[in-house]
């Protein structure tokens, strides 16, 4: 058989299987009278199999190894890591569905939320830092992984969160710092594949009063919006204290105007 019907006949491009001749997968020989490389059934089998292992997880280069000399064991133990491999990948995605509904809602829901104050148990978080502000001036802090950890390749199930002290920014009426990191529930690091390195910090679970910030325009957020938010939380009834988690939830333009809004979390104890 020429190249042309084994490409018609398994669905491989003409130039997927040179490479995999290139490779030593198959080994066509060349008819002295034509001149073309011939393709006999076994050249066949062997691009079958080389469509399955691939589709398995194999490396080209796996494949060529296996079809020359592969084991029975080598083969179970590619399987099992690719079906572990897998398995950890359907627990990531069955994760960010849920993640992405919930999204979808919270930015239905953005709308009718500035301003409104409502009552919720923050879950326990766990994060790592990434940039520190101070005033409008933002600076990555060299001791600070959030790259090397990988955290970011797992957004949008990792958020992007704020932390500022409610004791800093009452304590000092000039004080205008943050604190911006990958964050997720600790008790969902695993199922990302996420681990509790020297890096990682947490926050523990805690009664929040929440509300819907609307930061404006790059350099309009500062302490002194946190500030209100305080007053408007004592306003209330509750005590405000710890570390106040401050959502990214969306970066966007509405008209004319740019626009962030952050989903506000204010540890509070009832007086």
């Amino acid at each position: 058989m020429k190249i042309s019907d084994v490409s018609k006949m398994l669905g491989l491009p003409i130039k997927t299987i040179r490479f995999y001749e290139k490779e030593g997968i198959v080994n066509p020989q060349r008819n002295d009278s034509s001149g073309y490389r011939e393709y006999d059934l076994w050249d066949v089998f062997k691009l079958v199999s080389c469509i399955k292992y691939r589709n398995a997880g194999m490396s080209v280069k796996e494949v060529a190894g296996f079809i020359r000399s592969g084991t029975r064991e080598q083969l179970i133990d590619h399987m099992t890591r690719e079906y572990e491999r897998i398995h950890q990948e359907i627990k990531e995605k069955i994760y960010l569905r849920s993640v992405l509904e919930q999204d979808v809602k919270r930015l239905s829901y953005l709308p009718y939320n500035i301003g409104n104050y409502w009552i919720v148990n923050r879950d326990a978080y766990s994060y790592i830092a990434g940039v520190i502000r101070k005033g409008a001036e933002y600076c990555q802090r060299p001791e600070y992984w959030w790259r090397e950890a990988g955290w970011l390749q797992k957004m949008p199930a990792v958020k992007s969160i704020q932390l500022i002290s409610v004791e800093s920014i009452e304590k000092d009426a000039e004080y205008d710092e943050d604190l911006w990191c990958c964050a997720i529930q600790t008790d969902r690091m695993e199922r990302l594949g996420l681990e509790k390195t020297e890096y990682v910090d947490h926050l523990p679970e805690t009664l929040c009063m929440v509300t819907v910030l609307d930061g404006g325009n790059i350099g309009n957020l500062t302490s002194d919006m946190f500030r209100k938010l305080l007053f408007e939380v004592r306003g209330r009834g509750y005590t405000p204290f710890g570390t106040i988690t401050s959502e990214l939830l969306v970066r966007c333009w509405e008209g004319r105007q740019y626009h962030r809004y952050f989903e506000v979390m204010i540890p509070v104890k009832i007086k």
